[in-house]
C-alpha cells in the first residue's frame, strides 16, 4: 500500500466515527470539552488498536493463504465497502419524538456509552487488519505505522463530527458512510489488480 492508500483507508474507516460523532453532537447540544476530547481519543485509540489486533490474529496463518491472499483482501474490503454503502442508503431517520426525548438526557457522552461506540465503530478496522495480514511484505512495524494514521484520522474526524452535530450543521443527505464504502471498494480493486497483473 502506498502512502496515499493508507491515508484514504484512514479516512474511509473514520467515516463511521464521523457519522456517530455528528449524531452524538446533535444529542448533546452543548460543548463539553473533556467528554468530547475523551470520545475523540477513544475512537482513535480503538480504530488503531483493532487494526493491529486484526493483523496479529491473522499473521501466523499467512503462509497457508499466499496463493489467494489478494482475493481475501479484496473480498473483505469489498464486503465492508458494500455494507457501508447499503447501510448509508437504508438507514432510517430518527423521528422528531425520538430527537426530543434524546435532548432531555443530561449526559450523552458518558464513559460507558463512549466505549461501546468506540468498539462498534472499530470492528471494520479489525477486519481491515486481517486483510493486511494476507498481503505480502506487510510487517507488524508497518501495520503499527498504518494504525497510527488510521487513529489520527479517526480522532480528527470524530472531533469535527462532534462540532458539526453540536452546532446544528448536520447534512443528512450527504450519505457519508457511502463515501467511505466507495473508498474501501477502490482500495480493494486496486489490490486485486496489483496482484493479478
Amino acid at each position: 500500500m502506498s502512502g496515499w492508500d493508507v491515508w484514504l483507508l484512514g479516512i474511509a474507516l473514520a467515516m463511521d466515527c464521523f457519522a456517530v460523532s455528528i449524531a452524538t453532537g446533535v444529542s448533546t447540544h452543548r460543548v463539553l470539552l473533556w467528554p468530547m476530547a475523551r470520545q475523540s481519543l477513544l475512537f482513535g485509540l480503538f480504530q488503531g488498536g483493532m487494526l493491529i489486533l486484526g493483523f496479529g490474529c491473522m499473521a501466523k496463518f499467512q503462509g497457508y493463504v499466499e496463493d489467494f491472499d489478494h482475493w481475501i483482501a479484496f473480498g473483505l474490503l469489498a464486503y465492508l465497502g458494500l455494507k457501508m454503502i447499503y447501510e448509508s442508503f437504508t438507514e432510517k431517520k430518527p423521528s422528531k419524538k425520538a430527537t426530543v426525548s434524546s435532548r432531555k438526557k443530561k449526559e450523552v457522552l458518558t464513559m460507558a456509552t463512549t466505549v461501546i461506540m468506540a468498539i462498534a465503530t472499530s470492528i471494520d478496522a479489525m477486519t481491515v487488519g486481517i486483510s493486511m495480514a494476507c498481503l505480502a511484505n506487510i510487517t507488524l512495524m508497518l501495520v503499527c505505522h498504518y494504525a497510527l494514521i488510521v487513529a489520527l484520522c479517526s480522532l480528527v474526524f470524530s472531533a469535527v463530527g462532534l462540532c458539526i452535530g453540536i452546532y446544528g450543521s448536520q447534512k443528512s443527505n450527504w450519505h457519508i458512510e457511502a463515501i467511505g464504502g466507495v473508498i474501501l471498494l477502490i482500495i480493494g480493486i486496486k489490490i486485486l489488480i496489483e496482484h493479478t497483473t
